[in-house]
């Protein structure tokens, strides 16, 4: 055998030699990868899982308390059913937090009994607020309805998921039901203010007062 035919010889081997030694740790190197992906997002999904059933948990009340009272006194000449309802709206907005509306990127998002529970809420007051418009928060001998309620029933009748911004309506960002429930319950607390001064719409008559009662039940 010839010197060259040696070498060539032993340069095929080395080079066999090289490519099972790459390949083996190319091999080595997917399975780690592989491995390592596979860890990542196992952290990932426990985590995920953590933030939601944890911050929902910490998020999640339902305040059914029977005995509830407003946090303003009401004072003579003054309703207590304005001030319930402005009071109850206040404390789920800003006592508890609005989570009707929560993207789904925020741990409520997954939550339904505290959602439908403010929901519910929302509508009653709505419901109260357009009543006391329409049949008592009248002038006397006219049509003429109070600016206060107006505004109050105009603001609370929101839909209670409406968010910040909704591609499928506009690409710009709007009001969301809480913000506009602020100045919503600033109304009705007005309202009951110049009730008690004596200076606000009220028609006491008892047929509407009826009507009121009978809608609202």
């Amino acid at each position: 055998m010839s010197m060259a035919q040696s070498l060539r010889r032993i340069g095929s081997r080395t080079r066999r030699s090289l490519q099972s030694v790459g390949s083996g740790a190319s091999s080595r190197i997917g399975q780690l990868s592989a491995q390592v992906l596979a860890a990542l997002l196992g952290v990932f999904l426990i985590a995920l899982f953590i933030y939601y059933f944890i911050g929902s948990k910490l998020v999640h009340r339902i305040d059914d308390n029977l005995d509830y009272k407003p946090p303003v006194a009401v004072l003579p000449n003054q309703s207590h059913a304005v001030a319930m309802a402005a009071g109850l709206m206040e404390r789920e907005v800003d006592g508890h937090g609005w989570v009707s509306n929560d993207p789904f990127y925020y741990p409520s998002a997954v939550l339904d009994n505290m959602p439908n529970f403010q929901a519910g809420i929302k509508e009653s007051v709505e419901i109260f607020t357009e009543k006391m418009r329409d049949n008592l928060g009248r002038k006397r001998g006219s049509s003429e309805i109070d600016e206060s309620l107006r505004t109050a029933r105009s603001r609370l009748g929101t839909d209670p998921s409406q968010w910040i911004w909704d591609p499928s309506e506009s690409a710009l960002p709007r009001q969301s039901a809480e913000s506009l429930s602020r100045p919503g319950i600033e109304n009705l607390q007005d309202y009951n203010s110049r009730l008690g001064q004596g200076i606000a719409f009220f028609d006491p008559r008892s047929d509407n007062l009826r009507v009121t009662l009978d809608a609202i039940a």
